[in-house]
């Protein structure tokens, strides 16, 4: 995990978009940006646009969504969202491209190619989807005794209107590289700890 702490010290999101996913942003580069997502085709609604701007707790900290698909998160988020890829698989190009590791790969050089559609397993719990439905503005989380920013900080965590963790903060688990694998919900005041790791 230090090793993404570096990357997202060294790539700024925006200039991941531009330089590195070849984006074509408009909007203000401290405000918001948005662009088509080269991933997710339009809707009848018109849900295919992605936007970049800050968090509300930390204006300097900026992070992605895209409206069709519901996705958001950092820079490696978003190349992992563009390309279809794992948060991994996207740490490990980024590295490449900022922190110049064990490659030929220079800022100037674009990203490749996204890659196809990988099949969605039939059966089981895609935590991934179950993110998408968590409620995380202040009035849903305030009972826990949080902020509404500490949901976007951690990423994927808010009040779960479904399932076995109803009415509960579900909490999301995540493996070494980031991938995220399972909730654990949680009843009550939360006592935030230092780093969101389990070692």
């Amino acid at each position: 995990m230090a090793r993404f702490d570096k990357i997202r010290e060294a790539a700024h999101i925006n200039d991941v978009a531009r330089k590195y996913l070849r984006l074509k942003l408009e909007g203000d580069d401290n405000g918001v940006l948005r662009c088509h997502c080269p991933r997710c085709q339009p809707n009848k609604e018109g849900r295919g646009v992605l936007t970049i701007k800050s968090t509300q707790a930390d204006p300097k900290r900026r992070y992605f969504s895209c409206h069709k698909s519901e996705d958001w998160g950092d820079c490696i988020s978003l190349v992992a969202h563009c390309h279809n890829i794992s948060l991994h698989e996207a740490g490990e190009q980024l590295a490449k491209w900022c922190l110049d590791e064990d490659s030929e790969v220079s800022q100037s050089d674009s990203a490749p190619e996204p890659q196809a559609e990988k099949p969605k397993a039939s059966k089981g719990f895609d935590p991934v989807k179950y993110a998408r439905h968590l409620h995380q503005e202040q009035e849903d989380v305030s009972e826990f005794g949080i902020l509404a920013e500490l949901c976007e900080e951690v990423g994927g965590m808010g009040r779960s209107p479904k399932g076995i963790n109803r009415g509960k903060l579900a909490i999301p688990l995540r493996k070494e590289d980031g991938t995220l694998v399972a909730y654990m919900g949680v009843d009550g005041d939360v006592i935030v700890p230092k780093e969101w790791r389990i070692a």
